[in-house]
């Protein structure tokens, strides 16, 4: 779940920033050195998935076009098809997988919603019972092995209602283990 793709590799970076590299790196993309610091590649990209994305600069967006890895954008998952494309792709990656890792970048909740606590906010993402059904759709699925929450930024916004919202994640993501 992030707003960025973060799949951009040091040859198609417009900002020249590692921070816009982890997916890809994970997914095998980019400089060996950098892949093999992170311990890429460690999930193959068709058993991978962007959930929120709508914060894509072009080569990454043609990077992500290009893919097996699957790209569900803010606005799909707020619609019952778009969780039931989520739900069907989470069924056919559980007979490949044995657990899945969700990385929650919290600039995916979409700022006109809330001013979230966050480090780079971004508007046109998630709203907040739309990113839990989605962790929800997912955790029903396959088997839950870790969760990370990332980019919070307590200096800035409504601290209180983002760690609310945090713990709510969470919950969806590991409250059946």
């Amino acid at each position: 779940f992030d707003a960025h793709g973060d799949f951009n590799t040091p040859e198609t970076t417009l900002s020249g920033h590692v921070w816009g590299m982890p997916f890809a790196m994970l997914c095998g993309r980019g400089e060996p050195d950098l892949v093999a610091a992170c311990d890429g590649p460690s999930v193959e990209e068709r058993h991978a998935a962007l959930l929120g994305g709508q914060v894509l600069d072009e080569p990454e967006s043609r990077a992500i076009s290009a893919s097996p890895l699957a790209h569900f954008g803010a606005g799909m998952l707020g619609t019952p098809g778009g969780l039931a494309a989520l739900a069907a792709w989470a069924g056919a990656v559980a007979d490949e997988v044995d657990g899945l890792y969700v990385a929650v970048d919290h600039d995916v909740l979409d700022a006109d919603e809330v001013a979230w606590s966050v480090t780079m906010p971004e508007t046109g993402g998630m709203r907040l019972g739309t990113a839990i059904a989605a962790v929800r759709v997912l955790a029903a699925a396959i088997p839950i092995v870790g969760y990370g929450a990332s980019a919070m930024n307590f200096d800035r916004g409504d601290g209180e209602r983002t760690v609310d919202a945090a713990a709510r994640l969470a919950e969806a993501a590991l409250g059946s283990r």
